[in-house]
C-alpha cells in the first residue's frame, strides 16, 4: 500500500511525500517534487524533481530519528533522470 503525505510548500514548489506503510517499518523515503502556484493552491502541479533517500535498513529500524542518509535529487520523473544535487 502507498500512500501521499502532503508536508511542504517552498515558494513555487509543492513536495508530496510517498510512505510505505504497508509493513510498520521504517523505509527509504521517495518524494515527488511537483510545481505550485500561490494562485491555484489546492492544484498540484507538473512534477518536476524527484528525491530518493539511500540509508542502512538497520539504521532506519534502530536510530529512526538519527540515522545517516544521503538524498539523491532527480530531474525528472523518476531516478533515471540526472542527479542534480546530493545532499
Amino acid at each position: 500500500m502507498v500512500c501521499s503525505e502532503h508536508v511542504a510548500y517552498d515558494g513555487a514548489v509543492f513536495v508530496a511525500r510517498m510512505a510505505e506503510v504497508a509493513t510498520g517499518c521504517e523505509v527509504k523515503n521517495r518524494y515527488n517534487v511537483h510545481s505550485w502556484s500561490p494562485q491555484e493552491p489546492d492544484r498540484v502541479g507538473q512534477q518536476i524533481m524527484y528525491v530518493r533517500e539511500e540509508s542502512d535498513g538497520c539504521e532506519r529500524i534502530c536510530c529512526k530519528q538519527n540515522r545517516r542518509c544521503v538524498l539523491y535529487v532527480h530531474e525528472g520523473h523518476d531516478q533515471n533522470g540526472n542527479v542534480i544535487i546530493q545532499l
